[in-house]
């Protein structure tokens, strides 16, 4: 595998391509952890990335006295109502002292409806924190009466050191994260900033902070050194939420459209699946026919939304046939046989009945738990089901022999 540095630049990179096409304004790709690993079932060696998708988010403006220091902040992705209002004074209260960090013995003053220009009609309070908290003067306090979310927040005395303009958005920020139960040990990955020059104004200056907040979360796999991913979703594109189906003709129909279908792809299996909680999406999968044969293993799965018909997750194991000359020449009656005797000298498969058998080009490889290439065979796979679960016996059709047999339970 290629290191691991490369491995996470070629993620990050692709990710970004591709939101950069159906995804948010000015995306930003950030990496949060790599795993690389050899897994037996694939034979195959996979670097698997977890990360996040930022999104520009609405602008937070800093208000700063004629020091520098900070007298409070407006969010601009938050807005008034039409009309005032009527509230509950105390669950106001309650839900702004919560998202502000203040303790229930707070004083508050009058609660008000105003009109915040520009921004519509808001809930206005004035409060009075304890003087143990560091006397930081009156706090006014302007929320959203709908959601009762703070809009703008404003001091009677500035606090903190001058330019301290990002520390207060980023604080500001990592509460929410944390309030919702997300932790905010490495914040860059939820949100980032970057401020403006500062602009002066009556009482002093303001500095316009750009945000970028989540947007989505991702995962890509890659398959050893292949330049493009064996896997990849992107949690965001199941929205909207969802409840309608399309048909299977009309779901293979669809997934042609998103996707190249490489050479030999037959449609196979569909269904709808539940990704998340209200959001059910319609999955598709390709199997490969080579020469009148299945390729077992190799598939090209592909999971959208049935409304808008953006790709959820793509899936793809596609590989590069490195098959062995010669003709078959085993039945399929001896390769039962030869199954039978594989499963009894390994004491398994009793009271086990035959499933199947197919005549399929198979992967092998003599240690399946070792990494390494593996080879390709043409072999008949005979299934044996029974109460201990199902068994797989994989024989070369051309040299009869046993070539491995699997167990699932």
């Amino acid at each position: 595998m290629k290191n691991k540095d490369l491995l996470v630049e070629r993620a990050t990179a692709f990710l970004h391509g591709l939101v950069s096409a159906d995804g948010p304004e000015d995306p930003r790709v950030v990496h949060c952890e790599a795993h690389t690993a050899w897994y037996p079932d694939l034979l195959r060696t996979l670097s698997e990335h977890r990360l996040h998708v930022l999104g520009r988010g609405a602008d937070v403006v800093v208000f700063l006295d004629e020091g520098g220091r900070v007298l409070g902040w407006r969010d601009d992705g938050r807005q008034g109502a039409e009309h005032p209002a009527v509230i509950d004074r105390e669950v106001f209260l309650g839900q702004v002292l919560g998202e502000l960090g203040l303790p229930g013995t707070t004083r508050a003053g009058r609660l008000e409806a105003c009109s915040l220009p520009y921004l519509g009609w808001t809930h206005h309070i004035s409060l009075f924190p304890a003087s143990q908290q560091g006397g930081g003067g009156v706090l006014k306090v302007w929320a959203d009466p709908r959601t009762l979310k703070v809009i703008q927040c404003m001091r009677t005395q500035p606090e903190g050191a001058p330019g301290a303009a990002v520390e207060t958005v980023h604080a500001l920020l990592a509460g929410r994260l944390d309030r919702a139960g997300i932790p905010t040990a490495r914040c860059e990955q939820y949100f980032q900033t970057e401020p403006t020059a500062p602009r002066s104004y009556a009482a002093g200056s303001e500095v316009r902070v750009f945000t970028w907040k989540h947007w989505s979360s991702a995962f890509i796999q890659f398959e050893e050194d292949r330049e493009e991913p064996m896997g990849w979703v992107v949690d965001r594109y199941a929205d909207p939420r969802n409840e309608d189906e399309v048909s299977r003709e009309e779901a293979f129909d669809l997934a042609a459209t998103l996707v190249d279908l490489p050479p030999g792809a037959e449609p196979a299996v569909f269904s709808h699946t539940e990704f998340a909680p209200g959001r059910k999406l319609a999955r598709v999968e390709f199997h490969r026919i080579h020469e009148g044969l299945r390729v077992d293993g190799d598939f090209l799965q592909v999971t959208f939304h049935p409304t808008t018909h953006r790709r959820v997750e793509s899936r793809c194991k596609w590989r590069s046939l490195r098959l062995r000359g010669g003709r078959p020449v085993m039945t399929a009656p001896e390769a039962v046989e030869a199954a039978e005797r594989a499963c009894r000298k390994q004491k398994i498969g009793e009271d086990m009945i035959l499933a199947g058998t197919e005549q399929a080009i198979v992967e092998y490889r003599s240690h399946r738990d070792r990494p390494g290439r593996a080879e390709d065979r043409v072999a008949w796979i005979v299934r044996l089901t029974g109460p201990a679960g199902g068994i797989r016996v994989h024989i070369d059709a051309v040299r009869r022999k046993v070539l491995e047999v699997l167990r699932s339970v």
